[in-house]
């Protein structure tokens, strides 16, 4: 089992110097928090004190779920079902369509390697006509060993992704994808979600991503073991 690093041994702003700190920013229950840090082996250097607090707090959280936009900000939850509701989205079922007619379809393409590449595995899902109430429009994959990639599977070797949505119709619910680094939907989750307003996500390098409460060392390379897809 993995261990997350300790948040700890916060200096004086004074210490952080503009040459070698970075900036970090994300939301939590509402409010934005914004810091300069820097990195030293296990320690975490804040400018501002308030960033530690979160961070603590965050990092109690074995569930934690983070959803991140086209532009890469960062939303963190207590957990998936926290970050379900924030999007007015009833979790687990797809959209009713009333007009006679396909509002979306979206496709995920998961890769092994950086860049697109080294193999991997496609889905699609649409939002249909007169889909029945409560009708499950989305791939579970409890255990991504049994997406057979040359009969390795797909178990913590995902590395970039890429969301695609084709939008017919205004009123059909973006489509989402979320990985998790547990099996059985449990664990740290990442989700990225697609309105109209935004017709892909690709992300090149899972490695580039936060995995669990930022900025800790954890990132999303080679770390799911299940996803979620669809409406």
């Amino acid at each position: 089992m993995e261990e997350v690093t300790n948040v700890t041994n916060v200096s004086n702003a004074t210490n952080v110097t503009n040459d070698s700190s970075e900036i970090i920013s994300f939301k939590y229950h509402g409010k934005t928090y914004t810091s300069t840090y820097q990195m030293k082996g296990s320690s975490i250097i804040y400018s501002n004190k308030e960033m530690l607090d979160i961070q603590e707090e965050l990092a109690n959280k074995p569930d934690l779920a983070v959803l991140i936009d086209a532009e890469d900000n960062l939303e963190y939850f207590d957990n998936y079902e926290e970050l379900q509701k924030s999007l007015r989205k009833p979790e687990f079922f797809s959209n009713v369509s009333t007009r006679g007619t396909i509002g979306a379809k979206l496709t995920t393409h998961l890769h092994i390697d950086v860049g697109y590449s080294g193999g991997g595995q496609t889905y699609e899902r649409y939002t249909p006509v007169e889909l029945p109430p409560g009708a499950l429009n989305q791939v579970w994959v409890a255990d991504m060993s049994t997406i057979a990639l040359s009969k390795k599977g797909l178990n913590q070797k995902l590395s970039s992704i890429q969301l695609l949505s084709i939008v017919y119709d205004r009123s059909s619910f973006g489509g989402f994808l979320t990985i998790w680094d547990k099996k059985n939907f449990t664990g740290y989750s990442a989700t990225w979600f697609l309105d109209y307003n935004t017709t892909s996500i690709k992300v090149k390098d899972l490695s580039k991503y936060l995995r669990g409460p930022a900025p800790l060392a954890l990132n999303w390379n080679d770390a799911a073991q299940s996803l979620k897809f669809g409406y």
